[in-house]
């Protein structure tokens, strides 16, 4: 399963919004503004909200009882207005339990705040507003001391909306901006050390204009690092300036327009009109009928991601790219509009973003996204009756196959509808039903090595089974083998049985670019589901010692129409184009240690219940 990142909190300089739909007892919007610091929020029904203040790290949090947050866990970085000192890092949204929903102002570590100094007032019917103190840079904060006399240390770097934050442990040294001669790059040269673990190789700076970042320490006494910034010669120069623990680039107003900047204006509407000559660009698209492929060409590398949706009522899965921050030619848009047995939406999004969405038809049906090059993808296709179109099949779909051939006669005809002669639940038995994504000529994620999601989702969720109906429970598979099923016969089967539990596995991934993300992800819809997820996400990451990416709260289809009284998640066990998680999940060692977790959190959570 394949997801790219959602931008939530956008719109106007000085706040930030969010509305949620409405359900039942719900957050139904919240606000930050940035220029009176105040977090302003609103429920659908009456509720008491709870305020506390806590240290290490200082942070206010605020409890809705009786709240349902009916949305994935949100974060957002808080952007200080330049000019203006913020003590705000983050907010974030979440659902502490079954029946409390969440809300955390982070500030930075050097602040601290009295209990006294935060209250919540009512504004309306269901509307609340907390206002931070308005001299809380300075009688409201008390500042721990700093050892002036050891260096600073940059730990990482932070993309915003109007420039670049840097993260520094210890004093705050003053930092000096050069331009080299031939104005191509940006130099920035601060004396504090640089973190061992200071990563930006990953960083996506198109929307600001450059087109890469280094770091890189001159010298250990006194420690000098610079940061450099490769840049279009006709861009602006760039300022930098100290704002809480860190230090903000962003660059100068002057080069777009006469008027200049005030400390309530952020920089980036006068950068936007200069960005797109420094954006990637598509411009060829084409039709490569002897691979059955369709190849998409930039003229910079680009980042992207991609996602499969089945909707009702068809056959074959959609393909979802996301393409982040580049601009699609007159021609190269024209092109994808006559790629033969293909429909292909084109969708403008903020922030440069380009969605494409691939329908397939009769005729012609989707394989997946491969990146050839950095700036090159290959959207592979599968003519209908031109089964030797597909990819070659990795290491663990062929094992799978020659499974699956050892254990079923020749004559045996390979049954396609899992609704046929389906087991009875016996008598005062618990049924689990246990769901492997994806299947047939929908495959998934594919990642590192062409591992594919639907082949090893498929050998996670038989040694499942195995060892649940080893303890006595009674399992169902929506599939057993490699076959097409869409999302609406997983959830009938289900409800069919009367299932006790529903977990649907999956696996994650960005794209081959991005190695360095990794972890298990554990998805919940219904309040009364969050206990099993929880219990679930727990066993995997014990098992397996992957990274932990959190539960979450989110729509999809299979957790949001199984019933409410059958606790239902949904299971990314790791990303397939992650280092890490690929050369796990690619191993039969890992695929059973994850199978096992899983199995263990099931039996877990069963007993619990009783």
């Amino acid at each position: 399963m394949v997801r790219g990142q959602s931008a939530w909190l956008a719109g106007a300089i000085g706040c930030c919004l969010v509305a949620a739909p409405a359900q039942a007892n719900s957050l139904l919007s919240w606000r930050y503004d940035r220029v009176t610091q105040r977090l302003e929020f609103s429920t659908t029904m009456p509720t008491q909200p709870q305020v506390q203040v806590l240290s290490e790290p200082p942070r206010i949090v605020v409890d809705l009882p009786g709240t349902v947050l009916g949305r994935p866990p949100e974060s957002r970085d808080i952007v200080p207005v330049v000019g203006r000192e913020s003590p705000v890092r983050q907010v974030r949204l979440g659902q502490f339990d079954p029946q409390t929903a969440r809300l955390v102002i982070e500030l930075y570590p050097e602040y601290a705040i009295t209990p006294e100094s935060v209250q919540v007032k009512a504004v309306g019917v269901n509307q609340w507003v907390l206002a931070l103190p308005n001299d809380i840079g300075r009688a409201a904060v008390v500042r721990p001391s700093i050892d002036e006399s050891q260096p600073g240390v940059i730990e990482g770097v932070q993309v915003t909306e109007g420039g670049l934050m840097l993260r520094l442990r210890g004093p705050v040294p003053t930092a000096q901006v050069r331009r080299s001669p031939d104005r191509r790059e940006i130099w920035v040269d601060i004396p504090a050390a640089l973190a061992a673990r200071f990563q930006t190789e990953t960083l996506n700076l198109a929307s600001l204009g450059v087109l890469r970042l280094q770091a890189q320490q001159l010298q250990n006494q006194p420690p000098l690092t610079r940061l450099t910034l490769q840049v279009d010669e006709q861009s602006p120069d760039w300022q930098v300036t100290a704002q809480g623990q860190g230090l903000w680039l962003w660059p100068k107003p002057n080069r777009y327009g006469p008027e200049a900047a005030t400390p309530t204006t952020s920089p980036v509407h006068r950068l936007r009109p200069l960005l797109p000559s420094l954006l990637p660009v598509i411009d060829s698209v084409e039709w490569d009928r002897t691979n059955n492929q369709v190849l998409l060409r930039a003229n910079r590398p680009f980042s992207y991601s991609q996602s499969w949706e089945r909707e009702p009522g068809l056959h074959f899965a959609s393909l979802r790219m996301v393409l982040e921050s580049v601009r699609l030619s007159p021609r190269a848009e024209q092109a994808l509009k006559s790629i033969p047995g293909l429909q292909v939406l084109v969708e403008s999004g903020p922030g440069h973003q380009v969605t494409l969405i691939w329908r397939p038809s009769q005729q012609m049906r989707l394989i997946g996204v491969q990146e050839l090059a950095p700036q090159l993808l290959a959207v592979q296709l599968l003519p209908a009756g031109a089964a030797a179109s597909q990819p070659p099949m990795s290491a663990l779909a062929r094992w799978l196959s020659s499974r699956r051939s050892s254990s079923v006669t020749a004559t045996a005809p390979r049954r396609a509808n899992p609704m046929v002669n389906l087991p009875r639940p016996a008598p005062g038995r618990q049924v689990v039903v246990i769901d492997p994504g994806h299947g047939g000529p929908d495959p998934g994620a594919i990642g590192i090595g062409g591992l594919r999601e639907k082949d090893l989702v498929l050998d996670i969720s038989r040694q499942v089974a195995a060892l649940l109906e080893q303890q006595g429970i009674q399992v169902v598979m929506t599939r057993t083998a490699d076959v097409d099923l869409g999302l609406e016969p997983r959830v009938a089967l289900a409800r069919q049985v009367n299932a006790t539990l529903f977990v649907s596995i999956h696996a994650n991934a960005i794209n081959l670019s991005r190695p360095d993300v990794n972890g298990i992800e554990t998805y919940y819809f219904h309040p009364g589901s969050y206990e099993l997820a929880v219990e679930l996400h727990r066993a995997m990451i014990r098992a397996s010692g992957l990274a932990d990416r959190g539960v979450r709260q989110a729509r999809f289809y299979v957790i949001r129409n199984t019933p409410p009284t059958m606790p239902s998640v949904l299971l990314e066990v790791g990303f397939v184009t992650g280092a890490i998680d690929a050369r796990f999940l690619a191993s039969p060692e890992g695929r059973r240690a994850m199978a096992q977790g899983i199995a263990q959190g099931i039996l877990r959570y069963l007993r619990v219940q009783r």
